[in-house]
């Protein structure tokens, strides 16, 4: 039957492969961030916690517009050479009358940057000031480090730098308040300029917005600050118009259709065009929120045909009649243009909630249609156009209207008039200012968290990888010791294989060959006494030397083939009896440091270095005509030198390429060993040889 047999996998190799599939993570980048690749518990953490901060970002409403360049109004303080004035700056917001307050909204100036929008000229800390009428109060807002349950003076967490450009929200208790201060003890710097060494500090706010529940309530309070730089883009009546780098109050899913009202298109910009609405029932107003329309194939510009001039009018309620007078303009934009608002809602106080039965605008100056005004400049079209127009009463929205008049009918049924009271923007739907302003603030908290939370995965992923490449590095370094001595082990264990089976053919030679051979010395030595023959005799004397030659000889061999090692003593001793066999009529001088060390000779060179030893003085016993020969052995822990000279005639005579020479540097390279023959006719031959011990 064929034979077969079972290999298990070596440690080693079970080794190498744990190693290969440990290697892939010690090198791969920060970019991998699987949890089961992870072997920090720390950093296992972090990753849940930022997949948790992720799904939540993605429950909060996202603004439909990215701020952009154009996005620079709003609020501006004198800028300071100074980051801590004298007098810490102040913006004042003064009501009517007591209104009760809990939140507060602070949307940044938005500037385009490097990685994305950035705010420009947030403090890094401010606080808000109460007047009670009774005592004072105050909440502190630390942009760098708070926490945003504790108790009174309230500090708001915010864990990403105050570079953000959505908004600061502040919510607490409610507060019957009659006036609200923003204080800013220290300004940011909006300038530097490294030439000469300066800076400007400064501080921007674009947009506060102050809640009662969903109302906001800085639409009508009165604006002072200790400071103000006014300009076109610049100033304090910029700070409450309702008007952010973000847009309007809007999430960003996308509309039915493109929702709104067009009217259709007029050869005169002169020609009036209004929108009415009309209500069964009075309701109480007291603003109106007009949104821009921006259809999504116009993606240049927003304010798609918004009027340039206009007014707005209501239909008010005689008391206590209940009948309706004529229509009285309670906004008039008619006398100058209207700047365009862009994507931003525009929000009109009355001067006192009112109760209405309609609400009208009327555009007395139209907008050119932008791609007729490309075509035919000089005589374009121009039409009106809104995505919403809604009355509102402390904030909420009132019902839609019962009927809607248009003085001009829309040419497309998805620019038809219901499409104004559908609660849709051109871009998004509308939602609660209060809930914006708080989703979007939230989302700036956990943006900041996970970018810190990942910095901080990413450097514990480096540090993990370190950790991981110097574990590989040691795990490869030990298995490439475990091979070394394995293969090392294995040769040794081979060696001392050979080594017995050398030595046990020497043995098996000595005691059969030994013995033949000494069987020929003993019966050549009786014979030649019993034969009186001189020739004969001379014969038999010669076999007799041979055969006791040829004897000595295979002991010597056995002895070189031994498979242990011997100290230097006994290496000299067995040396001394070649000797004093080979050359008997020679004088020999030993010279050896051994009795002052005992160092040991390994046994697979005392092969090599006996057939050297017999080779070398076979040479002064068959060229030399030595009287005297001089042995000296040099031993030290490592190395071995030993040198032979002689008294003879020398070996110049001999061609280098001589059997002699080719025998005694076959021995020295098999040792290994450094050999050195000097040899002149005035002083004999030395033979120098230096090899290790091991």
């Amino acid at each position: 039957m064929p034979f077969s047999k079972t290999v298990s996998p070596s440690p080693l190799l079970l080794s190498l492969a744990a190693l290969c599939c440990l290697l892939p993570n010690a090198v791969r980048g920060q970019e991998q961030v699987s949890s089961w690749r992870l072997y920090d518990s720390t950093a296992r953490e972090l990753v849940e916690s930022i997949e948790k901060d992720k799904a939540a970002l993605k429950q909060l409403i996202e603004p439909a517009q990215t701020p952009t360049a154009e996005s620079f109004h709003g609020f501006q303080l004198q800028p300071s050479p100074t980051a801590k004035p004298k007098n810490a700056a102040r913006i004042r917001f003064e009501f009517p009358e007591k209104v009760k307050i809990d939140a507060v909204a602070i949307y940044p100036v938005v500037r385009p940057g490097l990685g994305g929008p950035r705010s420009l000229g947030m403090p890094k800390q401010f606080r808000l000031l109460f007047d009670f009428n009774r005592k004072p109060g105050q909440i502190k807002i630390n942009l760098a480090a708070s926490a945003e349950d504790a108790p009174p003076p309230y500090e708001i967490h915010n864990n990403d730098t105050p570079s953000s450009p959505l908004p600061v929200w502040i919510e607490f208790e409610t507060r019957t308040v009659k006036s609200l201060t923003l204080e800013i003890p220290k300004l940011a710097l909006i300038s530097n300029n490294p030439r000469n060494d300066s800076s400007l500090y400064g501080c921007m706010f674009a947009e506060i917005e102050i809640y009662q529940g969903e109302v906001n309530v800085a639409r009508i309070a009165k604006l002072t600050a200790s400071d103000s730089l006014e300009r076109e883009s610049w100033g304090l009546r910029l700070l409450n118009d309702d008007r952010t780098p973000l847009g309007q109050a809007e999430n960003s899913d996308p509309p039915p259709d493109y929702r709104g009202y067009h009217s259709k298109m007029l050869d005169s910009k002169s020609t009036e065009v209004s929108i009415e609405y009309r209500w069964k029932e009075d309701k109480i107003m007291d603003a109106i929120r007009l949104h821009p329309a921006k259809p999504d194939y116009w993606n240049d510009v927003g304010g798609y045909g918004f009027p340039q001039k206009f007014t707005l009018s209501i239909l008010p309620t005689v008391r206590p009649t209940g009948s309706h007078s004529e229509w009285s303009i309670v906004v008039d934009r008619s006398k100058e243009n209207y700047p365009n608002p862009d994507n931003n809602d525009i929000t009109f106080q009355l001067p006192s909630p009112a109760p209405v039965g309609g609400l009208k605008l009327t555009a007395t100056l139209l907008s050119a249609e932008p791609a007729d005004l490309q075509k035919n400049p000089r005589h374009p079209k121009f039409f009106l156009a809104l995505a919403e127009m809604r009355g509102l009463h402390q904030g909420r929205v009132l019902p839609q209207p019962d009927s809607i008049i248009l003085s001009s009918k829309p040419t497309e049924p998805h620019w038809a008039g219901d499409g104004l009271v559908d609660a849709y923007t051109s871009t998004g739907k509308i939602i609660s200012g209060r809930r914006w302003a708080s989703d979007l603030s939230q989302r700036r908290i956990l943006t900041g968290k996970i970018f810190q939370q990942e910095e901080i995965l990413g450097e514990r992923i480096r540090q993990q990888n370190v950790s991981l490449s110097i574990t590989a590095t040691v795990v490869i370094a030990t298995l490439l010791l475990a091979v070394i001595f394995n293969w090392a082990s294995s040769n040794r264990r081979r060696i001392r294989a050979v080594m017995i089976d050398r030595e046990r053919i020497a043995n098996d030679l000595h005691d059969e060959v030994g013995g033949a051979l000494g069987s020929i010395s003993l019966l050549s030595q009786k014979l030649l006494s019993m034969n009186d023959d001189a020739a004969q005799k001379s014969l038999l004397k010669k076999v007799h030397d041979a055969a006791s030659e040829a004897q000595a000889g295979v002991r010597e061999a056995v002895w070189a083939t031994s498979a242990s090692s011997v100290d230097n003593k006994t290496f000299e001793s067995h040396l001394r009896t070649i000797t004093d066999r080979m050359l008997p009529d020679c004088e020999i001088l030993w010279q050896s440091n051994g009795s002052a060390i005992t160092p040991t000779f390994a046994a697979r060179k005392q092969h090599h270095f006996g057939m050297f030893f017999r080779e070398a003085i076979h040479n002064i016993q068959k060229h030399a005509k030595a009287t005297t020969i001089s042995l000296r052995f040099q031993w030290n822990p490592r190395n071995m030198t030993f040198t032979l000279s002689d008294n003879g005639e020398g070996l110049d005579n001999l061609p280098a390429s001589s059997e002699n020479f080719r025998t005694l540097r076959y021995r020295a390279e098999q040792l290994p060993a450094k050999l050195e023959i000097d040899s002149n006719p005035d002083g004999g031959t030395q033979f120098t040889l230096t090899t290790p011990l091991t």
